[in-house]
């Protein structure tokens, strides 16, 4: 769950991307519209991904710590 939050989250931040190069693009095309869309969605899907990655990777091993759910090698 952690994970899928920020990843459908990302197709409503797209649009903060994708909205203002639309503006800055004079009259785009169909396929200029596809690869603008495509393009913001990928950059926003890759900064959520990474970002939700580095909060579980730096929380797990505290918060398995304080649970006391570590396992003894």
């Amino acid at each position: 769950m952690i994970r899928a939050f920020p990843i459908g989250l990302s197709i409503a931040t797209m649009r903060l991307i994708f909205v203002p190069t639309l503006l800055v693009v004079a009259d785009p095309t169909d396929a200029q519209i596809a690869v603008l869309s495509n393009t913001s969605f990928a950059a926003v899907f890759v900064l959520h991904a990474s970002v939700v990655e580095a909060w579980i990777r730096t929380t797990r091993g505290s918060l398995a710590h304080k649970t006391g759910a570590v396992r003894a090698a």
